[in-house]
């Protein structure tokens, strides 16, 4: 029987130690028990390896009756100018590459963790087609009810590595593109705009998940707000391309028959016809983060018009 614990002990003893350093890393900051390691350093390895995973977990650990929900193109819209128009503290739900499912699934979730009271949600016809979809919150939420799942979570150790890797030699993880500007434009009008545009159909049942989140939260006194985010109009031309031009007519349509504020900034107009106002055909740059955030929360549309 002896033999049988020692053996048990050495077996279970790299296990033991491996979730005792991961509680003093911590890199998505769920116990949030140490400050060993920086938030600096968590932010430059851990928060890039699964973004929604990080804001999820500080969501959590600090909710907001208010927040902002979406892929990496919301993710950009400055929190700090928000609070300074505002006076309110925003949380922020985002993932790159996030899909319209999983932005409804987001609001719930978050409301579940804290009564809401403002919900802005970036979102462009790219996210509406039956094709897209994807089921990463469900992990989310099995991450932030399970503290085993997290220790020993392959995002996890992804971002322990990267962190003591950045003590050991200095070299933080590296998230630029290996392309120029002009050859990472040129790779999103060929190759993302074929991949979101070829394959399309008309999402009846991501509709009536739309029009559900729109009347749960007329029920529960939660002022939801869409963004229509801009392309740029050569992104936008690849559209027409695919003969998608009547299908993104019905999508605005049918946004504008909601409750919900819904500010469109995807048309042509003086941003998407300057590709000077874009680090890529799909993201915006700073400046027109800023300038969406000014229009929105002080209710003074300028270029964002209201479907």
């Amino acid at each position: 029987m002896n033999k049988f614990f020692k053996k048990t002990i050495i077996f279970f003893s790299p296990l033991v130690l491996w979730g005792m350093l991961i509680i003093i890393i911590d890199p998505f900051n769920y116990f949030n028990k140490f400050d060993v390691i920086t938030n600096k350093l968590k932010i430059e390895n851990a928060r890039p390896i699964n973004l929604l995973l990080y804001q999820s977990i500080e969501f959590n650990n600090s909710p907001s009756d208010y927040i902002i929900i979406g892929d990496s193109r919301t993710e950009v819209l400055p929190r700090d100018q928000i609070e300074s128009i505002s006076g309110i503290s925003y949380g922020s739900l985002c993932n790159n590459a996030a899909k319209l499912n999983e932005i409804i699934d987001l609001i719930y979730m978050a409301n579940e963790i804290n009564s809401l009271k403002h919900v802005v949600i970036g979102i462009n016809f790219n996210m509406f087609n039956e094709f897209g979809y994807a089921d990463n919150v469900r992990d989310i939420k099995k991450n932030l009810s399970n503290p085993f799942r997290y220790i020993y979570g392959k995002n996890t150790l992804q971002a322990s590595y990267y962190i003591l890797r950045s003590i050991l030699v200095k070299n933080n993880l590296n998230s630029t593109p290996s392309m120029t500007r002009e050859e990472y434009w040129d790779w999103n009008l060929e190759v993302k705009a074929t991949h979101w545009y070829s394959r399309y159909k008309y999402p009846l049942k991501l509709i009536e998940q739309i029009k559900q989140l729109d009347q749960f939260s007329l029920e529960n006194n939660i002022n939801l707000t869409f963004i229509i985010v801009p392309h740029n109009r050569e992104f936008h031309d690849r559209l027409v391309d695919f003969g998608l031009e009547e299908n993104e007519k019905k999508f605005k349509s049918m946004m504008s028959k909601l409750n919900a504020n819904v500010i469109d900034y995807d048309y042509e107009n003086e941003i998407t016809l300057s590709s000077q106002n874009f680090n890529d055909p799909i993201h915006y740059n700073s400046k027109i983060a800023s300038l969406i955030v000014n229009e929105v929360w002080t209710n003074k549309l300028v270029i964002g018009k209201k479907l």
